[in-house]
């Protein structure tokens, strides 16, 4: 999907230094992440949101294996969940993602992309429980300095509250940006204006 329709301009992260601070979604909570990214790297591309730490309430592309990690916890027992390889982390095409976090179990999280659900892949760790967050949510990058920093262009943000993966098909929209304004359990949404980052406040 190649999703430019409806598109506002996207933010472009290095895979360096770049990431977006915000002072929000700074408490583990069961959320749902729904976003549109492109990125053409094919090796480790880790960060594409995160609150604090690599392994701190943290999603990555091409992880271990290729695979989408969501990474929850990392001491006193991992708590992973991967989910299968797919293509729209390094093709080079927008795609959109739905990440659900579970705040009691990590085996319960989910990952939608373009609107289906990915297979959970072979590896999800000892530990079943996400550990507290150390910094408010991070985008393009997993901390806000010294962390994994994402290669690629993330737009059209949204942090809900709870498991919205039922809406998966819905936000997708065919491959045309959904305006999420004011979608129930909506609590921030970023979209870039073309000269910055826009924090749109949804419904809370």
């Amino acid at each position: 999907q190649t999703a430019l329709m409806g598109m506002s301009k996207p933010m472009v992260f290095d895979g360096i230094d770049d990431v977006v601070a915000t002072s929000d979604d700074s408490t583990l909570a069961s959320t749902t992440y729904s976003f549109w990214a492109s990125s053409i790297e094919t090796g480790a591309n880790s960060g594409v949101f995160g609150h604090g730490n690599s392994n701190t309430g943290a999603f990555h592309f091409n992880y271990d294996g290729a695979r989408p990690l969501l990474y929850a916890n990392y001491n006193p027992t991992y708590a992973l969940r991967y989910w299968v390889d797919t293509s729209a982390q390094d093709d080079g095409k927008w795609h959109h993602w739905m990440v659900y976090i579970d705040a009691g179990d990590i085996n319960d999280s989910k990952c939608y992309v373009d609107g289906s659900a990915l297979s959970v892949g072979d590896t999800t760790g000892s530990g079943t429980a996400p550990q507290a967050y150390t910094e408010a949510l991070r985008i393009g990058g997993d901390a806000a300095s010294g962390g994994s920093y994402f290669n690629g262009n993330i737009n059209e943000f949204a942090v809900m509250t709870g498991d919205k993966t039922g809406s998966a098909v819905t936000y997708f929209n065919d491959g045309v940006p959904y305006d999420m304004t004011g979608q129930s359990g909506l609590t921030k949404y970023y979209r870039n204006t073309g000269t910055n980052w826009t924090e749109v406040v949804g419904d809370t």
